[in-house]
């Protein structure tokens, strides 16, 4: 360790001084070739009347949670969009729970209609 012009500095190795490594690039990731066919668990929620909620994929920047509703024959019959932010975490008779973070780093239990 040395002085120069009255500060410490390092040299060298690892906990050394210098800018630090540059960030990887899209380049540098190796991607699969395919997604899996749902959204991580818990992506997918029966409801009490048959209803089957599926969770779409979205871009890696949009944090949207949004929903394909399928009846018991599976027919697509309502896409849902929650508010963005929010995280769907069950579903009952009429009604959907969902919670949310707030900034000051509490979790917030909400309830919805459907």
């Amino acid at each position: 360790m040395g002085n120069e012009g009255g500060r410490s500095t390092r040299g060298g190795a690892a906990g050394g001084g210098g800018d630090p490594p540059p960030p990887p690039s899209l380049e540098d990731f190796t991607w699969p070739e395919y997604k899996p066919a749902f959204v991580g668990t818990p992506g997918i929620f029966a409801t009490p009347e048959g209803e089957l909620w599926v969770q779409r994929y979205t871009p890696a920047a949009d944090s949207t949670p949004v929903f394909d509703v399928f009846d018991a024959q599976g027919q697509v019959i309502s896409t849902v969009t929650l508010p963005l932010g929010t995280r769907l975490i069950g579903v009952g008779q009429g009604v959907l729970y969902a919670t949310r973070n707030e900034r000051e780093g509490h979790q917030i239990l909400e309830r919805y209609r459907r």
